[in-house]
C-alpha cells in the first residue's frame, strides 16, 4: 500500500527560520499585503496586514517582519494600512479586494495624504474562488519554508503565526473553523509577490 506524504508545518522547523532584523538585506524591497475580513463580529475572521521585505537577488527570499491582525471594522482597515505603511515604507501594497474596494482605496489615499505618508504602488487582488485555493497557497508557502526561502524576523507576531501554520490542515479544502488568517496572509505574500 502506498503512503501519501502529508505536508505539515512544525514549530521546530519554523523556529530555524527566525532571523534578527539585521539579517534582512538592505537592498530588499519592502511590501505590505492585506488579507481583509468580510466583517468584524465576535466570530468573524481577522484582517491581517503583513509587512515583509523581499530579497532582490534570485532565488528570492521573503523576510516576514510583522503581521498586524485583528477584527478591524471596515472604517479602521484604511487607518491600520496607512499606519503600517508609515512604519514599513513599502514600495508596493497589495490588498484583497472587497465589495466597495474603490472606497477603501480612496480612504487609504486620503489618510496617507493627510499624514503626508508615501504609499508606493497600491493594487487590489481578487480572492480565489477555486476549491482548495487556500491549501494550494499553503503548500507553496510550505515548500518555500522547506527550501529556506522564507524567513521570519523576530517579533511578537511569530507565536500566533506559527500556531496557525502548525494547526493548518492541508487535506481540508477550506480549513473551516480553524483560525488561519495570519497564516494565510503569509501564503498570499508568496502567491502575489
Amino acid at each position: 500500500m502506498e503512503t501519501q506524504s502529508v505536508e505539515v508545518f512544525t514549530r521546530d522547523k519554523l523556529r530555524k527560520l527566525i532571523v534578527y532584523n539585521d539579517a534582512v538585506p538592505a537592498d530588499s524591497e519592502s511590501v505590505l499585503l492585506t488579507d481583509c475580513a468580510r466583517s468584524s463580529g465576535p466570530t468573524s475572521d481577522e484582517t491581517a496586514i503583513l509587512a515583509a521585505r523581499i530579497g532582490t537577488i534570485e532565488p528570492k527570499t521573503y523576510f516576514i517582519q510583522d503581521v498586524i491582525a485583528d477584527r478591524f471594522g471596515i472604517l479602521e482597515i484604511p487607518y491600520q494600512i496607512v499606519k503600517a505603511a508609515q512604519r514599513y515604507a513599502p514600495s508596493h501594497i497589495k490588498i484583497e479586494r472587497l465589495q466597495n474596494w474603490e472606497l477603501l482605496q480612496a480612504e487609504i489615499a486620503r489618510l496617507a495624504a493627510e499624514r503626508q505618508i508615501e504609499l508606493g504602488q497600491m493594487s487590489f487582488f481578487k480572492p480565489s474562488k477555486k476549491r482548495a485555493a487556500k491549501a494550494v497557497r499553503m503548500s507553496s508557502l510550505h515548500a518555500l519554508c522547506e527550501a529556506g526561502a522564507v524567513r521570519f524576523v523576530s517579533g511578537n507576531y511569530i507565536d500566533k503565526l506559527f500556531t496557525q501554520l502548525c494547526d493548518f490542515v492541508f487535506d481540508s479544502p477550506t480549513n473551516k473553523g480553524r483560525p488561519d488568517d495570519v497564516a494565510d496572509s503569509a501564503a498570499l505574500l508568496v502567491t502575489h509577490f
